[in-house]
């Protein structure tokens, strides 16, 4: 069984699916070598991974029932509880989700297990359990987390007002992944909600020093600098943003987004020499 049926798996469940001609024509040619190989469990697999992206459930649980009697058996489990999944039959997906788990499945297969489960939990609105099974897979499975896990438990953890665990694992996502990570934006985003104004600018100066010519660093560093009424260094922030901007609009590149920074940008000096 190729350890890349998981993670198809999984994409296809958060992935729009390719062409009904594509798929159909992947079916008909696995058909084909079933037909010569009908004791090839793992055939059975990749068809039923197919007919679940082409959403015919039924026909791909056909499959991964025949794959079970064919030694793939815990690889057809797991895709029969994604079908539950994504049935919406969130309390059998559990079950039988949790059940595989306890088999001890290689890593590859669990990981998957766990972020299946994690999916589960949130798609049922039950925040505890997506955090809990969250935090168990860090602690069980370090090696195997990823951008993406950090930033599920980090908004799980901010959507359960939990600020002072989502920071801390924040920093930790900082230290794995660089302070140019896009981790750094969310600590920004959530120091300037909780009012840590002077965490937030220190992350921004930081950001700055990698990226000094990119105009939008100062704009968030300007509008931080309001928040924490420093008006004439926000004045001053705001004033660089616009001179990049300008060099930015010299340049033969046509970029569209640079109009629209620098009407915010007059805006905010407007506002700030009007109160003056």
């Amino acid at each position: 069984m190729k350890k890349t049926y998981f993670l198809l798996a999984f994409l296809i469940m958060i992935a729009p699916a390719r062409g009904h001609d594509f798929v159909d024509a992947r079916i008909n040619s696995v058909s084909r070598a079933i037909t010569k190989s009908p004791l090839d469990g793992n055939l059975y697999i990749k068809r039923g991974i197919l007919f679940i992206e082409a959403k015919h459930y039924d026909k791909a649980k056909e499959d991964f029932k025949k794959a079970r009697s064919h030694q793939e058996d815990l690889h057809a489990q797991f895709y029969l509880s994604q079908i539950a999944y994504l049935e919406h039959k969130y309390a059998k997906a559990e079950k039988d989700t949790l059940s595989l788990l306890s088999k001890k499945p290689d890593n590859k297969l669990k990981a998957s297990l766990y972020r299946q489960l994690i999916a589960i939990y949130m798609n049922s609105k039950n925040i505890d359990k997506a955090i809990n099974a969250s935090k168990k897979f860090m602690q069980e499975m370090p090696s195997s987390i990823k951008n993406d896990d950090y930033s599920i438990l980090i908004n799980l953890l901010i959507k359960s007002k939990s600020n002072k665990k989502a920071l801390d694992l924040l920093d930790q996502a900082v230290d794995k992944f660089g302070e140019r990570s896009l981790f750094v934006n969310k600590r920004i985003e959530l120091n300037v909600s909780l009012k840590h104004y002077n965490k937030a600018l220190e992350d921004v100066e930081n950001l700055i020093v990698f990226k000094h010519r990119l105009p939008y660093l100062y704009m968030e560093k300007g509008k931080i600098l309001i928040e924490s009424a420093r008006p004439k260094e926000a004045l001053k922030s705001f004033k660089k943003a616009l001179s990049l901007v300008d060099k930015l609009s010299q340049t033969k590149q046509k970029i569209p987004a640079v109009s629209e920074l620098k009407i915010k940008l007059g805006r905010y000096i407007s506002n700030l020499r009007l109160k003056k």
